[in-house]
């Protein structure tokens, strides 16, 4: 028995144990002192600060700067916390943020959930409330400086006055600037070198406030003369807006007579019956234009000239087609080109154009027009694709286009040359 192990002694305390020839070995854990403390939840500060770049042995010491404002401020959790920044946002902000408070008196009202909840004016939350407004309804920037809008805002709350055109584009731009900004803090990205955006007022602000935070990060590239990269779609798009600002009285009848078919329901089923007539299948609608794509002009006269037939039908079964064109109304610009517009604002007479169903000429016209559209609707997919590189299409697009434009100019057929004659001012 004495030449056998001792077996180790259970042991209720942290005293190191002896095993065998005497070696004593530390315990498996160490002891558990009361209850395990609780990992401390994120201050709410860090959703409206950005922590500055910090170099360690600096003598200058962790940093953080407001969202809104960029105001600066010390952030050592050991020496400074964040009891002084939580104050910035209540009190001194002045950059809009969302907390904090006017000191007026509060008034109870009903939230979203139809609870009563205690509610204060603040001039910095309705300017915000009014920028997720013109966002998410995809409002102009006008609408903030219409008539009707004031009026009910005056109504409302008298105390709000509301921002201008210009000023309602550059909040927008500082949302977007924002939201692009958290999202690459989300991602862990804090090197930028450029960020593809329209030629749009709302994008320019969105640019500005990147580039101050970049620079607050340090990580501004070329002083960010190349972070704004322009939308080579949105400039495609460009060009040819310039180029149907006045079209051509065939597409304007054609439009005419696509938007008859949709302008009622009965109209709707007697175009339909006329397809029928016609031996043509079609169980879709008619895509109308829509002014601020100018690719659903292309994609309307595409749909329009597959029913050609049943159109020349309907002239023949609608007692009131042929007088449906002219009606005013019917037309986005009743008739009358930019051009036209100019000389009545300037003092000149203009009579309204009188539209009448297409003929054949304007078929044959749209039929040579889309063929003309085909190509930079094509070339604005290419430029939108997104699960390739496509940095390297552009370039060699936009010349292939140029040079099919210039054969198109020269060529015999009449109604491609009408149709690129603005390639000379635009392209």
């Amino acid at each position: 028995m004495s030449n056998m192990e001792a077996s180790p002694t259970p042991t209720t305390d942290d005293t190191p144990q002896v095993v065998g020839d005497g070696a004593a070995t530390l315990p498996s854990r160490p002891p558990t002192l009361g209850k395990i403390k609780p990992i401390r939840k994120a201050s709410e500060v860090w959703k409206h600060f950005i922590k500055e770049p910090f170099e360690l042995g600096s003598n200058i010491g962790p940093r953080a700067s407001c969202k809104y404002c960029q105001a600066s401020y010390a952030c050592d959790p050991i020496k400074n916390g964040t009891s002084t920044m939580m104050q910035h946002l209540r009190d001194k902000c002045t950059g809009g943020c969302p907390i904090r408070e006017e000191n007026k008196q509060k008034v109870p009202v009903f939230d979203n959930k139809g609870a009563v909840v205690a509610h204060s004016y603040s001039k910095e939350r309705s300017r915000i409330a009014c920028v997720k407004m013109i966002i998410l309804d995809e409002l102009p920037f006008r609408h903030v400086e219409g008539v009707g809008f004031r009026l009910f805002m005056r109504e409302c709350q008298p105390r709000f006055d509301p921002p201008s055109r210009r000023t309602i584009a550059r909040d927008v731009g500082e949302a977007i600037g924002r939201l692009v900004e958290d999202c690459l803090h989300d991602w862990g990205i804090d090197k930028v070198f450029t960020i593809t955006l329209d030629n749009a007022t709302a994008n320019d602000g969105a640019i500005r406030h990147m580039k101050r935070q970049l620079k607050l990060w340090g990580t501004l590239l070329l002083d960010g003369d190349c972070l704004h990269m322009r939308c080579c779609a949105h400039i495609l798009n460009l060009i040819v807006f310039e180029g149907l600002s006045e079209l051509h009285d065939s597409i304007k009848s054609i439009r005419k007579a696509c938007v008859y078919t949709r302008s009622s329901p009965s109209r709707l089923d007697k175009f339909r019956h006329c397809l029928a007539l016609q031996k043509i299948d079609s169980k879709g609608l008619l895509p109308l234009e829509c002014k601020t794509r100018w690719n659903s002009v292309y994609l309307m006269l595409e749909a329009a000239l597959k029913l050609q037939r049943g159109f020349d039908r309907l002239e023949e079964e609608a007692a009131d087609y042929a007088s449906y064109f002219h009606k005013s109304g019917g037309d986005r610009d009743d008739g009358i080109s930019k051009k036209k517009k100019r000389k009545v604002q300037e003092g000149e007479i203009c009579t309204k154009q009188k539209f009448k169903p297409p003929t054949a000429v304007d078929w044959e016209y749209a039929r040579a027009f889309v063929k003309f559209l085909k190509r930079f609707y094509e070339a604005t997919l290419k430029f939108s694709a997104y699960k390739k590189v496509n940095s390297n299409i552009p370039f060699n697009e936009m010349l292939s286009i140029v040079d099919e434009l210039n054969a198109m100019i020269v060529s015999e057929d009449i109604f491609f040359e009408k149709s690129c004659n603005f390639n000379e001012k635009e392209v």
